[in-house]
């Protein structure tokens, strides 16, 4: 028979196991306002808990072609990253935020430029001492585009619309060499296949002058997807 003394010891630490998992979960919130102000003002960033890396990217914009993630690498992209996080008692490390992306497309009007951003979200869940900390891409993996209109002399950008990009819209795929090498290596391993899958969201921007309307299309989903938005 289990002594009540050991009863109210085990339930204490069961109890204190609980409430530290939530304990040091890191906010999103904070993240995206330091990454959304840095896309108002039309700067590159990288920030990795808390501090501004050194590191200054050479690519232009336009070599992103329209991916989020290949954004990231360009004088236009933003990288805001935390993966302070902890559960159980500390424990299990590495859990948090990584928001990646940039400009995705600007075109020019008489005032100013008409500019597509995008911003793909990742969550991390801490692992044991930080080694094995994961992610469930199919699962929570999202995309943010913003419509932005920047006038000429003004320090911020308005934000025209944003569309989020929920995970059950995005369309998973193996590419075709992959599907090849894995078929004739691991004949008949449909699981093994499927953890091969990837994504491919990427985001466009046309603007007609003549209706002052900007077109924004997203690709990679699992249906087609095309927002015309009307400019003042």
């Amino acid at each position: 028979m289990v002594s009540a003394t050991r009863v109210l010891a085990i339930c204490f630490f069961v109890d204190l196991i609980g409430t530290s998992v939530g304990a040091g979960e890191i906010p999103r919130e904070p993240l995206d306002r330091l990454w959304e102000e840095q896309m108002l003002l039309g700067t590159q960033g990288a920030y990795l808990e808390g501090e501004r890396s050194t590191f200054i990217p050479h690519e232009a914009p336009e070599e992103a072609k329209g991916s989020p993630g290949s954004a990231t690498l360009t004088t236009r992209g933003i990288s805001v990253q935390d993966f302070r996080g902890t559960g159980f008692l500390g424990m299990f490390r590495g859990g948090g935020w990584t928001l990646e992306g940039g400009l995705l497309g600007s075109v020019p009007r008489p005032d100013g430029r008409i500019e597509l951003y995008g911003k793909r979200v990742w969550r991390f869940y801490p692992g044991f001492l930080g080694i094995e900390h994961y992610m469930k891409p199919k699962e929570e993996e999202t995309y943010e585009f913003f419509l932005l209109d920047r006038k000429d002399g003004s320090q911020h950008a308005k934000l025209v619309k944003k569309w989020v990009i929920a995970p059950q819209e995005i369309k998973w795929f193996v590419y075709p060499n992959v599907r090849e090498a894995v078929t004739k290596a691991f004949p008949g391993d449909e699981d093994y296949l499927r953890r091969q899958e990837t994504v491919d969201v990427r985001g466009f921007l046309k603007y007609d002058p003549e209706t002052q309307e900007a077109e924004v299309t997203i690709t990679g989903l699992i249906r087609p997807w095309v927002e015309r938005v009307k400019l003042k």
